[in-house]
């Protein structure tokens, strides 16, 4: 790839559009980029990077911060690269990430963006796809360009100086070796990983051992005691040898308490029969005596439900044969009393009407009286009409007083208000330079108080990673005990698996005996043990699986065995990955919360973290509100110059407008008072103030005299209409008698067909009939109470029978003796019960005891066949296996390169320094204990000493760095399938060389240069202009940096 024009806009320094015109410098050899420090000598190599990868050539420079500060608001950033690669053109634009102003005001954020142009005129756009393709072109990506492309300041004298750690964390960036050093730490964690399952199985064999419980025979409380505190786990074989005795004693036990058990439980059912059947004969002598006593009571009742029935009899006669006739005479009744009523309020009604007419009367007369009232009211109100146009000229000239004092007052309120505005605009003005004053500090403890907020933001991310990772930790602790829960229940699942498995085997196997005997016959040899005597020939049990139930048996027994171990792994693994999680966290933690000794729970810790990750949102939050106030202070600083420089005009202004105000004002004040006079003249002759209240008083005259009028004519209606009210009412009460008598008629009808019904239902009297009478639900619930009774009678007297049949011939039983008998066998077959819990407690838990015994040695045995062979392969890769060199695997690969830099770097070295010079990296250490590989000596084949390189001089050192750069580069390019870069840039670094020094340097890179390749200096030493021709020369300006460029003596571009 070689660089031939290079436009950069609005870029680092670069102020405008920059063109470099790099072709103009040839296709091979050295030029030279000068200039003053700061101008922007390296932007051009930055430029380019920019342009490839959109990303700069420095750590320190990102691409957010290339727009230059001197380009103006509309200028576009961005950088096109035209280059040639394989002999064909590509040219590249690019801009950055920035911000720009609006056209409309604001501010708003430039996307980056990119566009690559291929030889065939297709172009491929987005930031992302042009990087992707040109890493693909290129063969590098942006690191490995920046290694072999450009030798950076001081970069590579750190590469010469560093010692074994740092130039391995250097190599490891460059040649991605981080690989073998997760390899190193994958084999380191498996070892540490193995160890603590070996002290996990430890911990879990004699965590087994206290849970087991002595019988005091076979397994002795002071054997358990010795071995807890021994803690010697190679002793665990025999305890549980112990322990399998003391199960099998045990379980011998057990039959025998479970055999005593069975007979007590056997005597207390057939007791417990007995005591039913008794209790169910008493039972019955008891519901005979309480039916005779129920019928005894019931016939008791007998009177009282037969005075009910003559009672219910009673109210049936009264609601059927007398209650029709008594409504009616009722209703009857009622209405002739409602007409009596309506005769007597007619009455009363005729009374009020000729009282009333009485008064209509009088008040018609007394109307008629007031004629004469009437002419006087008349002729006022023509009088009054008549002068009418003489207050109408008052009122012309009151109503241009009032306009033109009106007008004044108008004056008067905008000279006030503008001798307000006036004095406002001072006052406003005054205290804007007070507010100024108050505010000058605000810009400096605007930016201290960002950096506070900064830093709190920063602590509040590494709290809430805390918290995420304590958050992780206990979700691994939940995981491993459910892991380890799972495992508790694929344990007695095995168990039970293989003791079926065993014992199917063990009658299988006797069975094959069993048959083997049948053919047995004295006299002849057994084919198992040779012997013609056969005194106890082995019995076939009664029942005996087949070889395939056996088979299924067997494979079911393997199936749980492998859920057992692969529960068992589940949980080692999450408890080695809850240890491993805890230290990271802690150490995090540490970092932040400082000293956690005393914090050994997680949750406390989490804790911990939340309360001070509460504070730090607190602060940041107090530090937000008071960024807030200072940028709102900042702004209302700047509001408040530029109100001071607006507000010089309005106040100008105020005052000459008050001024022509007041003057106005004295000219309004004379021609009122003028207008004032002229009314006072006029009103002498008149007897009203104004016309206004000369019509006010025509409308009052007016107002008394229609009056008068309409109660005239009010008083005739009014006597019409209570003569015409009074013959009504007349007419109303000639038809209510009418009515009345007719009603009276029917009232005495009703009431005689009432008393016949009353003889004829046998009631001497209406008293008697009222008294019998009973309303519907009673009469209803009288009549279902006796219903009540006749079923009861009924009922009672079919039981007692019944129970008296039942219990003929037999006698009640009494049933102590039998509940005493009782008591005995429950309370044997309780204390059987009691010894067998015991028993079987032991015995299970014993048994739980010695499986996970079993398990937990067969599984140690091989934990450490595997725990020795992850240990030699640890301490191999990881440099510390014992009497041997501290090399690791990752040093061990670094080393090669290094021999392959050193090879390439030396064939420079020997001509920058006339062949005096080799580097040699160091094959020993003086001491076995400390890490070597990648240090470096210097050959001194002056005096054929080996010394260490750091004891070169200022000039040396430069030289060994350049060459051990150019050699990097070179491994570099090879590495990455040969890529050819076919122009380099060196930074700086010629100032420490003596003048043939420098001259060995020059031609050591110009020996580079040659075969196509163009090497560029980065130097402001002004003594590589005269060795070298072609230079880019880059001015620095007050408004940004130039670039011209000087091709053999004469400028281009």
């Amino acid at each position: 790839m070689k660089p031939l024009n290079l436009v950069m806009s609005a870029f680092g320094p670069y102020a405008g559009r920059t063109e470099v015109p790099l072709k103009k410098l040839g296709g091979s050899g050295l030029f030279l980029i000068c200039g003053d420090t700061g101008a922007g000598k390296t932007t051009i190599f930055d430029a380019i990077t920019f342009a490839l990868y959109g990303e700069a050539s420095g750590s320190t420079r990102t691409a957010e911060t290339l727009r230059s500060d001197f380009a103006a608001p509309d200028a576009k950033t961005f950088v096109e690269l035209t280059f040639s690669h394989a002999g064909r053109l590509y040219t590249v634009r690019r801009n950055p990430r920035y911000r720009r102003p609006k056209k409309k005001g604001g501010m708003t954020t430039e996307s980056a963006d990119a566009a690559l142009t291929r030889p065939d005129g297709t172009v491929c756009s987005g930031a992302g796809a042009v990087t992707a393709e040109i890493t693909g072109l290129l063969g590098i990506d942006c690191k490995q360009f920046r290694q072999t492309a450009m030798i950076a300041q001081g970069e590579f004298l750190k590469l010469l100086l560093a010692d074994s750690a740092e130039r391995s964390e250097i190599f490891r960036r460059v040649f991605d070796t981080g690989v073998y050093r997760r390899i190193q730490d994958a084999l380191k964690a498996r070892e540490q990983e193995l160890k603590a399952a070996l002290e996990e199985n430890a911990r879990a064999v004699f965590q087994d051992a206290a849970a087991a419980s002595p019988d005091g025979t076979a397994l002795t409380e002071a054997a358990l005691e010795q071995f807890a505190e021994e803690q010697n786990v190679s002793a665990a074989g025999p305890l549980a040898e112990r322990l399998a005795q003391s199960c099998a004693a045990d379980e011998k036990k057990a039959g025998d308490v479970s055999a005593r058990r069975g007979a007590a439980r056997a005597q207390a059912a057939a007791l417990t029969g007995r005591i039913a059947a008794a209790q169910q004969q008493n039972r019955l002598f008891a519901d005979l005596e309480q039916a005779n006593r129920h019928c005894a009571e019931l016939e008791a009742r007998a009177p009282q439900m037969e005075r009910e029935r003559q009672r219910e009899a009673a109210a049936e006669r009264a609601e059927s044969l007398v209650a029709p006739a008594h409504r009616d005479y009722l209703r009857e009744k009622e209405a002739a009393s409602g007409l009596e009523e309506a005769a007597r309020s007619a009455r009363e009604k005729i009374a009020g009407e000729e009282h009333s007419l009485a008064r209509r009367k009088a008040a018609l007369a007394e109307e008629q009286g007031k004629e004469a009232r009437r002419a006087e009211l008349a002729e006022r109100i023509a009088g009054l009409r008549a002068a009418l146009p003489e207050y109408e000229s008052i009122q012309a000239l009151r109503d241009g007083a009032e306009r033109t004092r009106q007008e004044l007052e108008g004056l008067t309120e905008r000279h006030e208000k503008a001798a307000a505005r006036l004095e406002a605009l001072r006052s406003g003005r005054q205290k804007r330079a007070q507010e100024l004053e108050a505010l000058r500090d605000a810009e400096t403890g605007l930016v201290a108080c960002r950096a506070r907020l900064d830093r709190q933001a920063q602590t509040c991310g590494r709290l809430e990673q805390i918290r995420a990772g304590a958050a992780g930790v206990l979700q691994t602790l939940q995981t491993r005990d459910v892991r380890r829960e799972r495992f508790g229940r694929a344990e007695p699942l095995f168990r039970e698996a293989n003791r079926r498995a065993e014992e199917a085997e063990v009658a299988f196997l006797r069975e094959q005996a069993g048959l083997m005997a049948a053919r047995l016959q004295d006299g002849r040899p057994c084919p198992v043990c040779g012997s013609t005597v056969h005194p106890a020939p082995a019995a076939p049990p009664a029942s005996a699986p087949d070889e395939a139930e056996l088979r299924r048996l067997k494979a079911e027994r393997d199936r749980r065995r492998r859920e057992l171990e692969a529960a068992s792994l589940a949980a080692n693994e999450a408890s080695a990955k809850l240890e491993s999680d805890r230290a990271n966290l802690y150490a995090a933690a540490s970092a932040v919360l400082g000293d956690l000794t005393g914090c050994k729970d997680v949750r406390e810790l989490n804790a911990r973290a939340e309360a001070a990750l509460k504070d730090a949102r607190a602060q940041r939050r107090e530090l937000g509100q008071s960024l807030a106030g200072l940028q709102a202070q900042c702004e209302r600083r700047k509001q408040l110059e530029e109100e001071q420089k607006q507000s010089e005009q309005p106040e100008k202004q105020a005052e000459a407008e008050a001024a022509d105000l007041e003057k106005q004002a004295a000219d309004l004040q004379a021609d009122l008072r003028a207008k004032r006079a002229q009314v006072q003249a006029l009103r002498g002759t008149l007897r009203f103030n104004s016309a206004g209240a000369a019509r006010k008083e025509i409308e009052r005259l007016s107002a008394e005299l229609d009056g008068s009028r309409r109660a005239l004519e009010q008083a005739r209606r009014s006597l019409a209409e209570c003569e015409n009210a009074l013959g009504a009412e007349k007419a109303v009460l000639a038809q209510t008698l009418q009515n009345l008598e007719k009603a009276g008629k029917r009232a005495a009808e009703a009431r005689a067909e009432y008393a016949a019904r009353l003889a004829r239902a046998g009631f001497r009297d209406e008293q008697a009939y009222l008294s019998a009478a009973l309303p519907e639900r009673e009469r209803e619930t009288l009549k279902q109470r006796l219903e009540t009774y006749r079923g009861d009678c009924r009922s009672a007297r079919e039981a007692a029978a019944r129970l008296k049949a039942e219990t003929a011939g037999k006698a009640p039983v009494d049933c102590e003796k039998l509940n005493a008998a009782l008591a005995r066998a429950r309370a044997q077959e309780a204390e059987c019960d009691e010894a067998l819990r015991g028993v079987h407690a032991r015995l299970d838990g014993n048994r739980r005891v010695l499986e996970r015994l079993k398990k937990a040695l067969a599984e140690r045995e091989k934990t450490l066949r595997r725990y020795e062979t992850a240990l030699d392969l640890s301490r191999t890769a990881n440099g510390a296996l014992t009497g041997r060199q501290r090399l690791n695997f990752e040093q061990f690969v670094q080393a090669a390169y290094f021999n392959r830099i050193l090879e390439r770097a030396n064939r420079q070295l020997s001509g920058m320094t006339d062949g005096r010079y080799a580097l040699l990296r160091r094959e020993t250490a003086s001491d076995l204990r400390a890490r070597f590989g990648l240090d470096i000596d210097v050959f001194d084949r002056y005096t054929g000493k080996i010394r260490d390189v750091k004891s070169l001089s200022g000039g040396e050192s430069f030289k060994a760095s350049l060459a051990l750069a150019l050699g990097l580069s070179d491994v570099v390019q090879s590495r990455s399938g040969g890529v050819r870069i076919e122009t380099m840039f060196v930074d700086e670094g010629f100032g420490s060389l003596d003048d043939e020094s420098r001259r060995q340097a020059i031609a050591a890179l110009a020996g580079l240069a040659g075969g196509g390749r163009l090497i560029g200096i980065i130097s402001h030493v002004s003594e590589l202009r005269e060795q070298i021709d072609r230079q880019v020369v880059v001015t620095r300006g007050m408004t940004g940096s130039t670039v011209r460029i000087v091709a053999g003596g004469r400028r281009a571009g």
